[in-house]
C-alpha cells in the first residue's frame, strides 16, 4: 500500500469512478517509499524509462501518454538535475509529464523539479469550490480564518470563550487536552511540530467547539492544509500569524466563527502553491531554453474528495499541488482522447495553457484585496478543459515549445529588445483571424512606460495549417520599478519579486471565443550599469587615483573591500543533468565598522565580501559558502561561518550567515546575507563576539570554500590560506563607497595605511550594485 494513501488518492482523482477522465486506463509505478515520504532517484529515472518503454525491448512504440509526477523536490534545477533532463527526454518520445510545483509558498524561485523540466506541465494548487473563508470576531476585532476541508464546515455562528493553548501547556496543540477541559470553548493553538489535522482532533476531543490554529510564519494569506492523522469533528480554520498575535491579546473574551457569513475563494491561488520562476539563468543549448523560465504553467484545484487507500470505499480531501497535478493529468487525457491522439505532448502543453482562465486572484480578497496572481504563481492560468477541447488552434514559442513567453532576467544597461516568436497551429477547416492584443498583468508596470510589447495587430492563419508572428519586448532600463528582491530578507518575500518584474497575456483574439488564445509572458528587468576600472595602480607618495567609468544608462552603487584572495580559474559545467553545478570563487573581501550597540561587548561589524566567478539564482541553493576562521593562527580553523536557509530546508526563503565553533556543525546568525539574486556577488556579516575578535587590530587567518548544498554535498571550490588583520588594512580607498553616475565616471583614492602586518591583502575589492554578469567586481592590485 501506498504511504499514506498518496498515489491512492492521485489515481482516484485522474481516473476514479468520479475522476476526470474515469475510463483512463492508468499504470501505478512505485517509486517513492511504502513506510515515509522519500522517494528514491534511481527509482524515479527507472520509472520514466518504465513509461518510455515498458517491455523494456528498446522501443518505445508502447510508451506510455501522459505520466503523472506530484511529487518533487522545492527550489528546482532544471538544467543541472538529472530527473528533469530525463522528463525532456521522455517528451520527446511522446509522453507529457505533468507535476506538481511544490507546496513551499509565494516564494521566489522556490517552485520544484521535475516540474521545472522545461518540458513538463508545472501544476499549481486553486482553490476548489467549496472551499470557503469565514470571520472571526473577538472583542470588536475581526479576523479571517480559512476553513479545513477534512473537519467540518460551520454553517452557524459559533460561540465559545477563546483559550490560548499556551495556558494549558500546550500552545502548538499536538498533545492531548485533559478531558473536558475545553468544553464550550473555541481553541487557539499555533501552527507547528504536528499535522493541523491532528490539532484540530485533540481539541475537539477535550471538548472545544472550534479550533484556530495560527500561522508560525509571516504572510497574507493563512495557508490550507492536508489531512494528517486524528478525528477532527469540529471546524478547523487557519489564520494569519498577525491574526493569531491579535487573538491572542484576547484570549477569555467570548469569538465567534460565522458560519452565516461565508466568503468563497473560488478562483484564487492556495497560499502554499509555490512560486517561480525557475532558478538558474537563461539560455539556449541545442534549441532548448533553461533557466529563469515561466513556472508553474497552469492551475488547477487541490484538496479534491478522492479514495482513502485500504478503506473500501471511504473517501477524504487531498490537497497541495500533489491534488492539483492530478486534475490535469486527467484533463490531458481527456484532451487527447477528443482529438483523436493527434496532438504532441508540447501541443497538448500549449492547448491546455492556451485555454486556461486568467481572472485568478493571489489569493481569497479579504486577505489581500482584488489582486490578480502574478504570472509565475499561475502562469497560464487555471486549467478549462471545455475550452481546450473546443479550441481548434493553439499557440506556442517556437523555440522552446512550450506555451508561455518567458523572456527571463536580464541585466539593462540601456535601452533594449527582446525577441520571441510565436507559432500558431490552425487544426480546424476553416481559417482563423486573430487579433494580437498584449496585456499587462498589473496597472502600475504598464504605467511605468518602462516595457513596451512589440506584435503585428493581426495574423491570419489557413486551415489545417501554421504560421508564425514575431513578438518583442522593447525595454527602457531608466523607467524600471525598483529592484527589491534578496535572497536574505526577502529572500520568501513573494511581493518583492512581483514589484520588479513585468508580466501579462499575450491575447490571441478570434471572432467569438471557442478559438481566444493566451499566451502568458514575463520579464524580470534590472537596471544596471556597466563600470570599467583599471586592474592596478602604482602608489606614489602613498596614494593613487583610480577612475571608475560608467557606461550604462543607470547610475550603479559601489562599495569597497581588502582584498585578501583571489582564483583565476574557472570550471566548466559537466553538462545537462550531471548534478554537478559549477561554481568557483574569484575573490575575497573584507572590511569593519565599528559595532557599539550593535555588537555584544562593543565588538566590531566584520564583512566579508564573495564574489564568484559564475552567478548564483538564490543564496539558498545550490551552492552554500563556508568561511574557516584560524584565530590564533595556529593553521587550525576555530570558528567556521556557512550561509544557510533560516529554518528548514525551503521553510523561509531567507538566507542568513551563521557562525559556530569549528567542527560542531551548527551555529548562529545575526545578520541576513546581503545578496540581490541573481548575482556573483554576495556579502556576509558577523559580529567580531562571534569568532572571538573582541577589538579592531586583531590578525586572523581565513579559507574560503563553496559546496553543493543541493544535489552531492561536493567542495566545488576553494581560496585558502588568507590572512587579514581586522578593521587596519594595508590600503584603504577614499570613499569607500558611493555611485558611479550614468555615462560618467567617479574617482576613488586608494592609500597605503603604513601597515606592515603580514596579510595577504593585495589591493582593493570594488564591488558593485547591478552590473551584467561578469562585470560585477573589480580588483585594484597595489602595485
Amino acid at each position: 500500500m501506498d504511504f499514506e494513501g498518496h498515489g491512492t488518492h492521485v489515481a482516484d482523482i485522474i481516473g476514479g469512478t468520479k475522476g476526470v477522465a474515469p475510463e483512463v486506463d492508468l499504470y501505478a509505478v512505485k517509486v517513492c517509499s511504502a513506510v515515509s515520504s522519500s522517494c528514491s532517484g534511481i527509482a524515479l529515472l527507472q520509472g520514466l524509462e518504465f513509461a518510455a518503454d515498458p517491455n523494456g525491448d528498446g522501443i518505445t512504440d508502447d510508451h506510455m501518454h501522459i505520466v503523472n509526477m506530484s511529487l518533487g523536490l522545492s527550489y528546482g534545477q532544471n538544467y543541472d538535475d538529472d530527473l528533469s533532463i530525463l522528463v525532456d527526454a521522455v517528451t520527446s518520445v511522446g509522453i507529457l509529464v505533468v507535476a506538481s510545483a511544490g507546496n513551499s509558498a509565494d516564494r521566489p524561485y522556490i517552485s520544484g523539479t521535475p516540474a521545472a523540466a522545461r518540458t513538463a506541465l508545472s501544476v499549481a494548487q486553486t482553490a476548489v469550490p467549496r472551499d470557503k473563508v469565514f470571520p472571526i470576531t473577538v472583542s470588536g476585532v475581526t479576523v479571517y480564518g480559512i476553513a479545513q476541508p477534512w473537519a467540518p464546515e460551520p454553517t452557524t455562528a459559533i460561540t465559545g470563550q477563546l483559550v490560548y493553548g499556551a495556558s494549558l501547556g500546550n500552545a502548538l496543540g499536538c498533545t492531548s487536552f485533559p478531558a473536558g477541559s475545553l468544553t464550550g470553548q473555541v481553541l487557539l493553538v499555533d501552527r507547528g511540530d504536528c499535522a493541523v489535522s491532528t490539532k484540530g482532533s485533540n481539541g475537539a476531543a477535550a471538548g472545544a467547539v472550534a479550533v484556530i490554529v495560527a500561522n508560525n510564519a509571516a504572510g497574507d494569506v493563512p495557508p490550507s492544509f492536508g489531512f494528517g492523522g486524528g478525528t477532527p469533528t469540529v471546524p478547523t480554520l487557519s489564520i494569519t500569524q498577525a491574526a493569531g498575535n491579535q487573538l491572542k491579546t484576547r484570549v477569555g473574551n467570548i469569538a465567534t466563527v460565522d458560519g452565516a457569513s461565508a466568503q468563497s475563494v473560488v478562483g484564487s491561488v492556495v497560499g502554499t502553491s509555490s512560486r517561480g520562476p525557475v532558478m538558474g539563468q537563461m539560455f539556449y543549448g541545442n534549441q532548448v531554453m533553461y533557466g529563469q523560465i515561466i513556472k508553474p504553467e497552469i492551475g488547477a484545484p487541490g484538496a479534491s474528495i478522492s479514495a482513502v487507500a485500504g478503506s473500501g470505499n471511504g473517501v477524504e480531501p487531498f490537497g497541495g499541488t500533489s491534488g492539483a497535478a492530478p486534475v490535469v493529468a486527467g484533463a490531458a487525457a481527456l484532451l487527447m482522447n477528443a482529438t483523436d491522439w493527434q496532438l504532441s505532448p508540447m501541443e497538448l502543453k500549449a492547448r491546455l495553457m492556451n485555454t486556461a482562465e486568467t481572472n485568478i486572484l493571489n489569493g481569497p480578497a479579504v486577505f489581500i484585496g482584488p489582486s490578480p496572481a502574478p504570472i509565475t504563481r499561475i502562469g497560464g492560468g487555471e486549467v478549462r478543459i471545455d475550452r481546450a477541447i473546443a479550441s481548434q488552434a493553439s499557440a506556442w514559442e517556437s523555440v522552446s515549445g512550450g506555451g508561455a513567453l518567458s523572456f527571463g532576467m536580464v541585466d539593462l544597461t540601456r535601452e533594449t529588445t527582446l525577441r520571441r516568436t510565436v507559432v500558431v497551429r490552425n487544426y480546424g477547416d476553416t481559417p482563423l483571424t486573430y487579433a494580437i492584443i498584449p496585456t499587462f498583468r498589473f496597472a502600475d508596470d504598464a504605467a511605468t512606460g518602462a516595457v513596451t510589447p512589440v506584435a503585428p495587430a493581426t495574423i491570419t492563419v489557413p486551415p489545417r495549417s501554421q504560421r508564425s508572428f514575431p513578438i518583442a519586448l522593447r525595454i527602457d532600463p531608466t523607467k524600471l520599478q525598483t529592484w527589491t528582491l534578496d535572497s536574505g530578507l526577502n529572500g520568501g518575500n513573494g511581493a518583492a519579486l512581483t514589484l520588479p518584474e513585468y508580466d501579462g497575456y499575450l491575447v490571441l483574439d478570434a471572432p467569438g471565443s471557442s478559438n481566444d488564445l493566451t499566451m502568458p509572458w514575463h520579464v524580470l528587468p534590472r537596471a544596471a550599469g556597466n563600470v570599467r576600472a583599471p586592474s592596478s595602480v602604482r602608489l606614489r607618495s602613498g596614494s593613487a587615483t583610480a577612475t571608475l567609468t560608467n557606461s550604462g544608462v543607470n547610475p550603479v552603487d559601489f562599495e569597497t573591500f581588502a582584498l585578501i584572495g583571489e582564483n583565476p580559474f574557472v570550471t566548466a559545467s559537466p553538462g545537462a543533468g550531471q548534478q554537478a553545478p559549477p561554481m568557483d570563487l574569484r575573490y575575497i573581501g573584507v572590511r569593519a565598522f565599528d559595532g557599539t550597540g550593535i555588537c555584544p561587548a562593543n565588538s566590531p561589524i566584520i564583512q566579508f565580501a564573495i564574489n564568484t566567478h559564475q552567478r548564483i539564482t538564490h543564496s539558498n541553493y545550490p551552492v552554500q559558502f563556508i568561511l574557516d576562521f584560524d584565530i590564533n593562527l595556529d593553521g587550525t580553523p576555530d570558528f567556521t561561518g556557512f550561509t544557510s536557509e533560516a529554518g528548514t530546508f525551503a521553510s523561509s526563503g531567507q538566507n542568513a550567515f551563521f557562525v559556530g565553533v569549528a567542527g560542531s556543525g551548527s551555529g548562529s546568525a545575526r545578520f541576513f546575507t546581503d545578496h540581490p539574486t541573481n548575482s556573483s556577488n554576495t556579502v556576509v556579516t558577523i559580529c567580531g563576539s562571534q569568532i572571538g575578535v573582541a577589538s579592531p587590530g586583531q590578525a586572523i587567518g581565513i579559507d574560503a570554500y563553496a559546496y553543493d548544498n543541493y544535489f552531492t554535498g561536493n567542495e566545488l571550490s576553494y581560496i585558502d590560506g588568507m590572512r587579514a588583520v581586522i578593521g587596519a588594512p594595508r590600503y584603504v580607498a577614499i570613499p569607500d563607497f558611493g555611485t558611479v553616475p550614468a555615462s560618467g565616471s567617479s574617482s576613488l583614492t586608494i592609500a597605503a595605511t603604513g601597515s606592515t602586518a603580514a596579510t595577504t591583502e593585495s589591493g582593493i575589492l570594488v564591488m558593485f550594485s547591478f552590473a551584467p554578469s561578469g562585470n560585477e567586481a573589480r580588483a585594484i592590485k597595489v602595485r
